[in-house]
């Protein structure tokens, strides 16, 4: 199984959008400076995740659909007004 992740930094509140099997493994390696792109900006929480469960080339269509702008505001709006965890339907 795959998630689609969220994760904010503390530094300076931006989100990071990514893929993972063990989403809370990948926050720990992200909060260990692990990846060139998020180790500028630490400490990170994760805020969201959601379970995709077919293959990891759903997995990565979905992710590039969240990292489209207008899609990624529509997901992070949800985030910040308090909704749920877990899955999230964002009409296509």
């Amino acid at each position: 199984m795959w998630f689609i992740y969220v994760i904010q930094s503390g530094y300076d509140n931006s989100y990071y959008i990514g893929i993972s099997q063990n989403p809370n493994q990948r926050l720990i390696e992200h909060n260990k400076g692990k990846s060139r792109y998020t180790k500028g900006k630490m400490p990170w929480t994760l805020v969201y995740f959601e379970a995709i469960d077919v293959d990891v080339k759903v997995a990565r269509e979905k992710e590039k659909f969240y990292k489209k702008t207008e899609n990624k505001r529509k997901l992070l709006d949800k985030i910040s007004s308090g909704g749920p965890q877990g899955s999230l339907s964002i009409d296509r």
